[in-house]
């Protein structure tokens, strides 16, 4: 069995003086700003601190017309998770005039690399490199604007998506696979200790040996434990605040950590959890919607 999902983390990064600056001034004046080394003279765009030939502090900062030259160009065809567009799309390496260095981005389709480019600002622009909408093909000046040097921005915020495929392995694909056809829960039993481990796991955590051997384990057990989390992070099964617990589910070895749907005032450690199960079991681990406080029924 295969695990697919998709992680979203939030992020700030902050830019520096320089990169802020360079920042600032897309999203401000719709223009694009270079640093120029004092021993070298090489202007780099998008600029750095320090000249990596001369390792000099640059300070003297060069406006650019936005217009230069293709040096290369290349077609994706493969959607990622950072894709600025859905595929296919064209990067070009451009060599703006006045600059040392390539700029990585965008370009109108059909461009091929020697093409003269302008830069395409977006009308509404918020400090980040696709500000640029794309580079493409020139066909008329742009008209003179006036411009002012901006504050540089701080620092940008954004979220990065990180898909992934995880193999449950033999033991955890026999688990989950008993969860979703018979809602039932198996763990294998060690054969020197007897200690028998859920979720499941192909080798005993305190005797090291191959456990083969497997046992059902009840759905009621003992909340050894619990806490009620407050604060949101990325990967969370439900919004905060919940509360999650450490059972000892009967026949079983191991603590059993899932959702526990009830009051964290209602609690208590020692108290009988059952499970709740999902009426649409999927094979993982919220084929068990929650534990809630055990039922006794009366006699």
């Amino acid at each position: 069995m295969i695990l697919q999902g998709d992680i979203t983390i939030p992020y700030k990064w902050t830019t520096g003086p320089t990169i802020g600056r360079f920042l600032a001034e897309l999203r401000d004046n719709a223009r694009i700003v270079g640093a120029r080394c004092p021993v070298c003279k090489k202007v780099f765009v998008p600029p750095t601190d320090v000249c990596g030939q001369c390792f000099k502090p640059l300070d003297d900062w060069v406006e650019l017309t936005g217009e230069g030259r293709l040096v290369a160009v290349s077609v994706v065809q493969i959607q990622l998770p950072w894709s600025p567009l859905p595929p296919p799309y064209t990067l070009g390496l451009v060599r703006l005039d006045g600059a040392d260095t390539d700029l990585i981005h965008l370009a109108d389709e059909g461009l091929k690399a020697g093409d003269r480019v302008r830069a395409k600002f977006k009308e509404e622009r918020s400090g980040t490199i696709l500000d640029i909408e794309m580079f493409a093909a020139i066909s008329n000046r742009a008209d003179e604007r006036v411009i002012t040097i901006p504050e540089p921005l701080k620092e940008v915020r954004g979220r990065v998506s990180i898909p992934y495929r995880w193999s449950y392995g033999k033991a955890l694909t026999r688990f989950f696979q008993e969860s979703r056809d018979n809602k039932r829960l198996m763990g294998p039993r060690c054969p020197r200790c007897r200690s028998v481990t859920v979720p499941a796991a192909r080798i005993c955590t305190r005797c090291f040996v191959e456990t083969t051997e497997w046992v059902e384990v009840s759905d009621h057990g003992v909340l050894e434990t619990f806490t009620t989390v407050h604060l949101p992070f990325p990967g969370q099964p439900t919004e905060p605040p919940y509360t999650y617990g450490l059972i000892l589910l009967d026949g079983a070895s191991t603590y059993f950590s899932h959702l526990i749907r009830e009051p964290a005032g209602a609690l208590a450690c020692g108290m009988r959890v059952e499970a709740v199960w999902s009426t649409e079991p999927k094979g993982d681990l919220f084929d068990i919607l929650y534990f809630k406080k055990e039922e006794v029924e009366s006699v």
